[in-house]
């Protein structure tokens, strides 16, 4: 048996995930680890409990909700990120053409002249393009 959350294996205690004094009567296995971290008043909050829960479903490489960011895409049937070919295009064109010197209002044109589009079929703009090359 492995412990529920990290999957660590050894001594395992069980977690009602329901209080008991609740009326809870399913437990769950876990660790010595986990089991304190799920008792400590500090990580017991809904807020702590969430920011953990997604900063490690980010560190994961999976979707944590907002707009998706530019240059990946989501992968179908699940959660998690993957590099869109598509805008991988454009970021890896951006990043060319500024190291050549160019201005972002010059790459936006450049990109228009080559028939790139944004996600919604648009022209890029310069504040676009700098966007883009900030978060390559």
């Amino acid at each position: 048996m492995n412990c529920f959350n990290c999957r660590a294996t050894g001594e395992l205690q069980q977690h009602h995930v329901v209080p008991h004094s609740k009326g809870g009567t399913a437990t769950v296995p876990l660790c010595l680890a986990c089991h304190a971290l799920v008792h400590s008043r500090h990580t017991m909050t809904t807020g702590a409990l969430t920011s953990a829960a997604l900063q490690h479903k980010k560190a994961q490489g999976e979707y944590t909700g907002g707009g998706v960011p530019y240059g990946q895409q989501l992968a179908s049937g699940d959660f998690n990120l993957e590099p869109c070919a598509a805008e991988q295009a454009v970021i890896g064109k951006v990043l060319e053409y500024r190291a050549a010197g160019l201005s972002y209002p010059k790459i936006a044109a450049r990109l228009a002249g080559q028939g790139f589009t944004t996600r919604k079929g648009g022209k890029f703009a310069a504040m676009s393009v700098s966007r883009i090359y900030k978060g390559a």
